[in-house]
This record gives structure tokens, C-alpha cells and sequence, in this order.
């Protein structure tokens, strides 16, 4: 009998946005930040203007998701980069071959827009700034702004950006930039820690114009909103846990060497895995496999295994992993249980009657980012196959306990 582990909760509520009201009785010069100090004011004409970014997706009322934890939602504002590009002429949405126009937040002072402020609650952010008029003209015409988080950590300290250059550099050189090679180091594992500054890197992008930009209404003070950009897990989750009424317990779990990637692709590529993002421009979920060959990179098979974590307070083992082709074999997992000799594989597909199928969506064919992947052991039958409830569904963004913006 087909049983299906369907806990997911899917009516999450939205978080109350902040981005028109932050600063609308107070003027920049009476700012307060986190770090550094308080931004010049521009007396030149130009636009204020807001914009909000979630460390997470918003939920969709159409499909199961699973709403990811703060550690999964964190943003440290000491490794954020928000940078504005251009489109190229005739184009609806950012291609490749965008062109950057800005750099409106970086930890670096020097590097970023003089007038920028940001506020952080840990999972959403709040920036405002002053586009000079110069740049951006016409109001109608769109642009986009791109933002990345919690990536410079992942390269052992090297700077990232250190080579972009306003009118010169090309989104796709960004991508080629956060093609990480080695990220999950063979043989170890980890986990997204807020507490510690620890977070999973993340990629978000939104189209934008200033075409309802009222100067009567709008100014530094009261600047105009954005929206919010929304941001993309570059790591998916697997979880794997027991049925409380098996009796059973798990020793440990562990992918198996050379079926999971030491590398990743920050930025997915193309952006049109992206779903309607060929419409919107928008961060969305992914919906289908990456195109590894994309952008110079070509990730690298694991040489060693890579071991779960006991979350000790649900019992789950956990491990987060970048996008991972299974087409060739789905069957990358092992674990030992206590009380019994040898070790059970686990593959990462539809399982019916404790037998693995060949699912048919695209999480099966490769393990996507920003998914969850949960698989519960209810038993084991007297021909050793596991009896197995399992779920699959994409993450959004964390809701709960989330305090005021101070």
C-alpha cells in the first residue's frame, strides 16, 4: 500500500512589509544602523527610494510547501551585496548579458551608494538610498536589482567583487564570479547557523522602474518602495527520520562518495529555471535541472562521503547539499540502524510498498535547490526493504517570531 508523508503545512501567513513606512518621518540624517556610519544626504536631484529583501520565497496557496527555519532564512548584513543592472535594449527581463549600473549596498562603505541605510531583523532587510537622477532618467524605463547573500564565506575569505566594474560588468560575469567549485568540503558536513553569522548562500532579483515616482510624495525622507526582492536557497535538505510507533533508531545516514557535488552555481543559470521568471523577472522556484555546463562550470563528484546531522532535538539527521544530477542513479544514500547488521540504501525517488519508483517531476531527476527532500522509516520488512512515507516540496521563506524592525 502507496503511503505518502503528507505533514507539510501550507498555510503560512505573510510577513508584514515595512518598506514605505521605515523611514517616512524621519530623515536620513537622523538614521540609526547597525554598523557604520550614518549616510550623506543628497541635495541633488534624484529618486529615495526603498526596497525590502526576504530570506526567503513568499508562499503560493497552490502546492505544499515547508516554510524554512531562521537559520534557513538568515541574511548576515556583513556579507550582502545589492547591485542594480540595466537591461539590454529590447529586452523585457535581465539576461546574461545585463549590465551593471550600481552597486547600492555593500559592507564596504567606500563600495556602495553614499546615501544608502540598511535595518535587519536577521531575515528581511530593509535598504534605502538615492538614485542619481543621471543614471536613472527615465522612469519608465525597467531595470533590475540583484542581491546576494551570505556568499563570501563559502570561498575561505577570498573577495568576490573586488572586479566589478559600474557600465562594464555583465550579470553573466557575476554568475561566473559565485561559481563555486569546493564549497561542501568531501567528508564533512554542515548546517545553516544564524547565531554564529553561518547562513546558506542566497541569489534574488527583481524587475523594477521609478514610473510612479510622485516628487510631490516621494523624496529621501519618505522614499519611494521597490517591493520586496525575494531570495533563492542555493542548497536543498534532506531530511531523514523514524516513525515515533517503529521503535526503530537510526545510527547514522551518509550520501554515498561520488553521488553528490562539492560545487554549486549561486545564480541558477539559465534564469529561466526560474518559474515565469521569462514573465515576471522575479525570483521564483526553480522548476527545472541546471545546466551545469553553463558559465565555465562543470561541479566535481565528492571523493568521500558525506555525513548527516543529528538535529538532537527532533531525532531527524539532516544535510544540506547542492543541486546533484540523478538521472543516472537515484540510489545515493545508506544508513545504519541500530539492532540490525549491514547498512540499508535509500534512494532519493517515490517510494511504493517499500520499493523506489522513477518519478517523472523534475525534483526526482535532479536534487533541486530550495527543496526539501523527507523521508520517514515506519519499518522494516522481513525482506529487508524499507517501509517509507516521503514528501517533497520547495521551501519559502521563515514567519514566525520574527521581531520589529528597531
Amino acid at each position: 500500500m502507496k503511503t505518502i508523508f503528507n505533514t507539510v503545512h501550507t498555510a503560512l501567513h505573510n510577513l508584514s512589509r515595512y518598506a514605505a513606512v521605515v523611514l517616512t518621518a524621519t530623515s536620513l540624517t537622523a538614521c540609526v544602523m547597525e554598523s557604520g556610519e550614518c549616510p550623506a544626504v543628497s541635495t541633488d536631484k534624484g529618486f529615495g527610494v526603498s526596497l525590502e529583501i526576504a530570506g526567503g520565497l513568499p508562499a503560493a496557496s497552490t502546492r505544499a510547501e515547508e516554510e524554512g527555519s531562521l537559520a534557513e532564512s538568515y541574511i548576515d548584513i556583513n556579507d550582502l551585496y545589492v547591485f542594480s543592472f540595466d537591461f539590454v535594449e529590447g529586452e523585457t527581463v535581465a539576461s546574461d548579458n545585463a549590465v551593471l549600473k550600481d552597486i547600492i549596498w555593500s559592507p564596504d562603505q567606500s563600495d556602495r551608494l553614499e546615501e544608502s541605510v540598511i535595518t535587519s531583523n536577521g531575515t528581511d532587510v530593509i535598504i534605502t538610498t538615492f538614485l542619481d537622477s543621471e543614471k536613472y532618467s527615465e522612469k519608465d524605463l525597467d531595470f533590475c536589482i540583484v542581491t546576494v547573500a551570505n556568499a563570501s564565506k563559502w570561498t575561505g575569505g577570498t573577495t568576490l567583487y573586488s572586479d566589478l566594474k559600474t557600465g562594464e560588468t555583465k550579470l553573466s560575469d557575476l554568475q561566473k564570479t559565485l561559481n563555486y567549485t569546493n564549497v561542501i568540503s568531501s567528508g564533512s558536513s554542515w548546517a545553516p547557523d544564524n547565531e554564529t553569522g553561518s547562513g546558506i548562500p542566497l541569489f534574488g532579483i527583481r524587475k523594477v522602474n521609478l514610473s510612479k515616482y510622485d516628487t510631490q510624495i516621494y523624496n529621501a525622507a519618505n522614499p519611494y518602495p521597490l517591493g520586496t526582492v525575494w531570495l533563492l536557497r542555493s542548497l536543498a535538505k534532506i531530511e531523514i527520520s523514524t516513525d515515533a510507533d517503529s521503535g526503530l533508531e537510526i545510527e547514522q545516514v551518509w550520501i554515498e562518495s561520488w553521488k553528490w557535488n562539492t560545487g554549486l552555481q549561486l545564480i541558477p543559470s539559465p534564469l529561466s529555471r526560474m518559474e515565469n521568471y521569462d514573465t515576471t523577472g522575479e525570483t521564483a522556484q526553480v522548476t527545472t535541472a541546471p545546466n551545469f555546463d553553463a558559465h565555465e562550470f562543470n561541479p566535481r563528484p565528492a571523493e568521500s562521503e558525506l555525513i548527516f546531522i543529528k538535529d538532537e532535538e527532533t531525532g531527524s539527521h539532516v544535510v544540506y547539499l547542492p543541486e546533484y544530477d540523478l538521472s543516472g542513479n537515484p540510489q545515493i544514500i545508506k544508513m545504519k540502524i541500530k539492532g540490525f547488521t549491514g547498512t540499508f540504501p535509500l534512494s532519493v525517488s517515490p517510494y511504493t510498498d517499500g520499493m523506489p519508483g522513477e518519478g517523472t517531476e523534475p525534483y526526482w531527476k535532479c536534487i533541486l535547490r530550495n527543496h526539501l527532500y523527507r523521508f520517514e522509516i515506519t519499518g522494516i520488512e522481513e525482506d529487508a526493504s524499507l517501509s517509507i512515507n516521503w514528501t517533497v516540496c520547495p521551501m519559502v521563506e521563515y514567519t514566525a517570531d520574527i521581531p520589529d524592525f528597531q
